[in-house]
């Protein structure tokens, strides 16, 4: 029998379409070149010290992560006709609706219908996130990583919205917030240190399950009914992830004050719909929803508070910002270039020191 890539189980978008069979099978994994670089970094950033100009090491790196508040973030598509563009850039604005201390730039122009371009032969950005339509999924990198040229050199997506160009998707405006979120700063709900799901996801197989494939190599459940838990789908066809990458996509993140903390938000934006299999019991968890469409009241206080409008929070900001920056250079050494992008001021790109 001849295995094609598929997807039956596996990390399914949260944002899917209501209609029947019409949920969309998009895994959101970023390109394994982009997984290896974002690895060599967590590798640098685990031999830091646990704590940096006097906050834990998690917080500081979170923080700078982030844009500075009050600054520009250039945005560029390659590929997409205007009203596609417009469309997108319509959608991203409403995580900027309420007070929020940060502007997009998407470089449109409504005499010439036309919007910022970026191109893979570039040698210098010509923006900071740099959207692309021909990757697989949908994706984004987080923050400033989108301008870390050890991560993502100016000529490489930093987010993909696969297929929008075709045709967009029923769910097409929750999948750009989604992904917006991310490049904002924001990481999955699910993934909370205040969220239960990692006690509600069924990481294991049923006793006695024995390992089946369909014609495609995706895991399903075997002759008897046993289904397998989350570990043996995401490590089978057509993810192939590690158990490092399934921890890092899935498991809770750690409790600490490098995390705008608020209650766990069954409502946010940034959190999965998961098929019912992944978990215990789907109809009786916290974590279990249909699909969040927009954002919510949560969504919008975390990224005011992130990029704050007070002269003094912003003041205050930036002064800790300064100090992570001066103690990161001091002990990254010769592999700095893994804080890349992440100082800079307002539209300024450079490496850090």
């Amino acid at each position: 029998m001849r295995c094609e890539n598929g997807i039956v189980f596996g990390l399914v978008l949260a944002l899917t379409s209501s209609s029947p069979g019409l949920a969309l099978d998009r895994v959101e994994m970023l390109p394994p070149q982009l997984l290896t670089k974002l690895a060599a970094k967590q590798q640098r950033i685990s031999t830091l010290p646990q704590r940096i100009a006097g906050k834990p090491r998690a917080y500081a790196i979170n923080s700078i992560t982030r844009w500075q508040p009050g600054a520009t973030v250039l945005v560029a598509f390659n590929g997409g006709n205007y009203e596609l563009c417009s469309a997108i850039e319509q959608a991203a604005r409403d995580w900027l609706a309420n007070d929020v201390n940060l502007k997009l730039d998407f470089g449109g122009d409504t005499t010439s219908k036309t919007y910022r371009q970026w191109r893979p032969t570039d040698s210098n950005y010509v923006a900071d996130v740099r959207i692309s339509f021909g990757e697989s999924g949908y994706w984004s990198l987080v923050g400033s990583e989108s301008v870390s040229v050890s991560i993502a050199p100016p000529g490489v997506a930093s987010m993909n919205f696969e297929g929008f160009d075709v045709a967009k998707p029923s769910d097409w405006r929750a999948v750009v917030l989604h992904e917006f979120g991310h490049a904002l700063g924001f990481e999955h709900e699910h993934q909370s240190p205040n969220s239960t799901c990692d006690e509600q996801f069924r990481w294991d197989d049923d006793p006695d399950y024995v390992l089946t494939l369909d014609a495609r190599c995706a895991v399903s459940p075997d002759d008897n009914g046993k289904k397998p838990g989350i570990y043996t789908v995401l490590m089978h066809p057509p993810n192939r992830w590690t158990r490092r990458q399934i921890d890092t996509n899935m498991r809770r993140l750690a409790n600490s004050r490098a995390f705008l903390l608020g209650p766990f938000d069954r409502q946010s934006i940034m959190l999965y719909t998961f098929p019912d299999w992944m978990y215990k019991a789907p109809a009786n968890n916290d974590c279990y929803i249909s699909g969040n469409t927009g954002l919510s009241a949560q969504d919008r206080r975390g990224v005011a508070a992130a990029y704050p409008l007070r002269a003094e929070d912003v003041k205050s900001m930036l002064k800790e910002r300064q100090d992570f920056y001066l103690e990161l250079s001091s002990n990254a050494g010769s592999s700095s270039k893994y804080f890349e992008g992440y100082k800079r001021k307002d539209n300024l790109r450079g490496n850090n020191p």
